[in-house]
This record gives C-alpha cells, sequence and structure tokens, in this order.
C-alpha cells in the first residue's frame, strides 16, 4: 500500500498495517488508533519507518500473521459460542459477558474494559486493559441492560440459575431484594460504572458482582 505524500492515519479503532510497505510508512506523519497490527515478522526497514511516525493512543500492538483474523465487539456484549471464529483474535471494548463455551482450544480475546468470563470456559488473553473476573459458575443465561437497569425481587426469582444480570452503566437493586433471596439464586451482578443496594444486602452482593468504579449503599 502505498500514499503519494505524506497524510494522517486518525481516529482508526483498529490499523492493520499487515500490508503496508516501508515506503509508505514513511508518508504517514501521524497515527491515532487504540490497537495497531503489524506483520508477525515485520522487516526492519518497516519497523524502523514505523518508528518515525508520530503515534498516540495506542493500547494494543500486535504482530500478527496474514492468516490471523480480528473481530471486535463495542459497546455492552453478550458473547457465545455462536460468535467463536477459528484462527480468530476477539477484542471486546467495553463491557462483555462471555457464556459458557465447551472447548478444547481456549479463545484469544484482547479485553479493553470490564468482561465477565463464565467457570470453565478456556480464554487466552493476549493483552487485558481493564477489570477480567470469572464466575462460580457456568454461565447459561445472560440479561444484559446496555445502559442503566433498576432490579427488584420478582425480576430476580423469574431469573433461572446459572444467570448474570448485567448493565452497560449503572444498576440499583431495589430494597425488596433480600439476602434469603440472592442465597438461594446461583445469579452474577455486573455493571460497568456502580452498583447500588440495600445496606442489609451489600456485604453480600460485593460478593456475587463486580463493577468498573464501586458497589454502593443505595441512599
Amino acid at each position: 500500500m502505498l500514499f503519494g505524500k505524506s497524510k494522517n492515519i486518525i481516529n482508526q479503532a483498529v490499523l492493520d498495517l499487515r500490508r503496508y510497505t516501508s515506503d509508505a510508512l514513511k508518508n504517514v506523519k501521524t497515527i491515532n488508533a487504540s490497537s495497531v497490527i503489524m506483520p508477525e515478522n515485520p522487516s526492519e526497514e518497516l519497523m524502523n519507518a514505523f518508528g518515525n511516525v508520530k503515534y498516540k493512543n495506542i493500547s494494543n500492538m500486535l504482530y500478527l500473521s496474514d492468516s490471523k483474523k480480528l473481530i471486535t465487539f463495542n459497546g455492552a456484549t453478550v458473547f457465545g459460542y455462536e460468535n467463536t471464529a477459528p484462527n480468530t483474535i476477539h477484542m471486546f471494548n467495553g463491557m462483555c459477558i462471555v457464556k459458557y463455551i465447551e472447548s478444547d482450544e481456549p479463545i484469544e480475546a484482547i479485553s479493553n474494559g470490564l468482561i465477565v468470563c463464565s467457570k470453565n470456559t478456556k480464554i487466552n488473553f493476549i493483552s487485558q486493559n481493564g477489570l477480567a473476573v470469572y464466575t462460580p459458575f457456568e454461565i447459561t443465561n445472560v440479561r444484559l441492560f446496555g445502559h442503566d437497569t433498576k432490579i427488584d425481587s420478582q425480576f430476580i426469582e423469574s431469573m433461572p440459575d446459572s444467570s448474570v444480570i448485567a448493565a452497560g452503566n449503572n444498576m440499583v437493586i431495589y430494597n425488596d431484594v433480600t439476602l434469603e433471596l440472592l442465597k438461594n439464586k446461583q445469579i452474577y451482578f455486573a455493571a460497568g460504572h456502580k452498583i447500588k443496594c440495600d445496606y442489609n444486602i451489600l456485604g453480600y452482593v460485593q460478593t456475587i458482582a463486580t463493577a468498573g468504579n464501586k458497589i454502593e449503599v443505595n441512599e
């Protein structure tokens, strides 16, 4: 790939340079990308040209073969067996709930944010920026809300065991949710920002939940 004159490359979520030549990179002034993919065995000329480029906001530098694919998932995502692909790295930007996936080969993943993984799901994290947790049970059901949500006792009673209830931003657990109810259910809570609940269940919720910011009392 060649450019006839100097140019900026800006605001690229993923910039794949595997097919760039060193001469092409010499014509690039600035790279602004969260992830950059380089050839698995880049030439010295290519790396020298890349070293002369100004770059910022790069979270992941990946050195991949030409055959390796990269699939990105942005925002709040539920990831299951149907989303997997062979010879592929799966990149999660935001919140991701990974269900139980039965496989001999681990899922290759890059996580930028909060990722909740099922017990017994094999994941090989190539890069991890943020928080990763594993549930104490195999996740078979997920109820995911893209932004904020409020959870009451009826909602929890209606959920099957082995479930994750998640919100992309904030979650409020109403005061009618009792400690007895939670102990009788196999449920995990997750929120990208905050979880708020009654003081009487706060300690227990902290053992069956994760939040990108904090878990606190609902005033």
